[in-house]
């Protein structure tokens, strides 16, 4: 008899992933695909998404699985929580989605921030960072006739759960990543959300692992995904990504690795004004802890046009030529503003230690450092509030296929990181959904057992001694340049009229 299976999806910063696994006695991928989708930029700073790109690419790679979809019994959704969509009272899109990377809110943010810091720190000490109310609030000042017609917002996810059921819906972790939620009452803030006029738009919210519905008949239309399969909420693409690989533990550290790169561990009871954001788990009453770096996999891939390589792995290929240390450059990692524990949108990137000898690899490894840097230091202040003594350090994403990325890692951390390589958010959204319908009892140790032994990468006793040098200075560096960020970013601005003519 053939076993059941079981269909994630992750809606990501750039693609939509999709993964169908086999729910029998030993749980193991089948089959997985994906689709990248596109993002406007009007202008510097700014990133939109059209809804419709993700349904079409949800139903590109659903119809790569071919007659696999009659046999799914469960769908698990997850992607990127803090972008909002609005709808109008029939449920159509008004607008393309403004991303959670997209800054053109903050000085919103800021203004929200200072009126409503109380509010904020007592409903879960986030402050603004990501969330989306401060471009709904934007949307609402700028576009006030587009805005007078939303009827409901919703994450990501949840759009593409309505457009498979009809209901609209977020997981509990999806609403903790926005302003409005409480995470100590799990229900949205009538405080915070009146005050950002936003109260009559929020959506339902579902917590890990219940039913949001099953398949309507128009998106088995559109899908081929069978009326009776069940979508479950599950949780952030971060907590599901974490569960994937069997790190959402009490004593292990995730870093996934994407557009954006992320570190994240679980904990019951964070701190009342915490360093970094904390978004719900979704399950019973674990908290995920969060340090962000919004350009990650996309600063490589900037470098690269910036060197002239022809992609991101040639990019790597050219930093392994240069010695440590780059050759003496530094690089602030802030191409797209700094995310948690320092929030600073108008942060910027910057090279140090140019020279007429610099090259085009020594570019590409400073890159590659700063990111490891970053990651070091954002695990060191995380490691001494879990529960447990930390474990492991697991690396999962797209980066991790570099070996020497992995070790560059490794040495700024000095210790082990541990490489999932097969694992994935929308593995782990699956696994949830697996969870919810009864399958087993434990996601995350379905998940662990899923990903087997894990490479190992051992740091390199040199390569962490100059990181340990380079870290100090980096330190002195961004303590000086951060007050001067707000006025380097106005530089960029230019006169909509242009330069003038004689």
């Amino acid at each position: 008899m053939s076993s059941e299976l079981l269909l994630g999806i992750d809606i990501g910063s750039t693609t939509v992933k999709a993964t169908l696994l086999d729910a029998g006695a030993d749980a193991r991928v089948i089959a997985s695909y994906s689709k990248p989708y596109p993002s406007a930029h009007p202008q510097p700073g700014w990133v939109e998404q059209d809804p419709e790109d993700w349904w079409s690419s949800v139903r590109a790679v659903l119809a790569a699985f071919g007659e696999q979809l009659e046999r799914v019994s469960a769908v698990g959704i997850t992607g990127q929580g803090s972008t909002a969509v609005l709808l109008d009272d029939a449920g159509d899109v008004l607008a393309p989605a403004i991303s959670w990377q997209d800054q053109r809110a903050a000085p919103v943010a800021s203004e929200i921030a200072d009126r409503l810091d109380a509010a904020l720190r007592r409903a879960h000490g986030n402050g603004t960072g990501d969330g989306p109310e401060p471009r709904m609030v934007w949307t609402r000042s700028e576009r006030p006739e587009l805005f007078a017609r939303v009827a409901r917002a919703v994450s990501v996810a949840g759009y593409v759960g309505y457009r498979l059921t009809g209901r609209i819906a977020v997981s509990e972790g999806d609403a903790g990543s926005w302003l409005s939620w409480n995470r100590h009452t799990h229900r949205w803030d009538d405080e915070i959300a009146g005050a950002l006029g936003v109260s009559g738009i929020l959506p339902e919210v579902v917590r890990a692992g219940e039913a949001i519905g099953r398949i309507c008949a128009e998106a088995h239309r559109e899908s081929g995904l069978p009326e009776s399969a069940v979508v479950i909420a599950t949780t952030t693409d971060l907590a599901a990504a974490a569960v994937s690989t069997g790190a959402a533990g009490l004593d292990d550290i995730h870093y996934s690795k994407g557009t954006g790169g992320f570190v994240t561990a679980q904990l019951h009871e964070p701190p009342d004004h915490p360093p970094f954001v904390v978004l719900p788990f979704g399950k019973e009453d674990l908290s995920q802890y969060c340090a962000g770096t919004p350009a990650l996999g996309s600063a490589l891939e900037w470098c690269a046009r910036l060197i002239g390589s022809p992609d991101a792995g040639r990019a790597v290929e050219l930093a392994e030529t240069s010695a440590p240390g780059a050759g003496g450059v530094i690089a602030l990692p802030w191409l797209q503003g700094s995310s948690f524990p320092v929030v600073d949108a108008s942060a910027r990137g910057a090279f140090l230690g140019l020279s007429l000898s610099t090259g085009p690899g020594d570019i590409a490894r400073a890159v590659l450092e700063a990111s490891s840097l970053e990651f070091s230091a954002q695990v060191a202040q995380l490691a001494p509030l879990l529960d447990r003594p930390l474990a492991r350090v697991v690396c999962s994403g797209g980066p991790t296929r570099s070996p020497f990325w992995n070790l560059l890692d490794a040495s700024a951390l000095g210790m082990p990181v541990h490489v999932a390589k097969k694992a994935t958010a929308a593995v782990g959204a699956a696994l949830i959904a697996g969870e919810g319908t009864g399958l087993w009892d434990d996601a995350n140790l379905v998940g662990r057992a899923m990903s087997g032994p894990l490479l190992r990468v051992d740091p390199d006793a040199a390569l962490s001694d100059g990181f340990a040098r380079r870290r100090r200075l980096l330190g002195d560096i961004s303590a000086a340049l951060r007050p001067l960020a707000p006025a380097i970013a106005d530089v960029g601005r230019a006169d909509p009229a242009g330069p003038a003519r004689a």
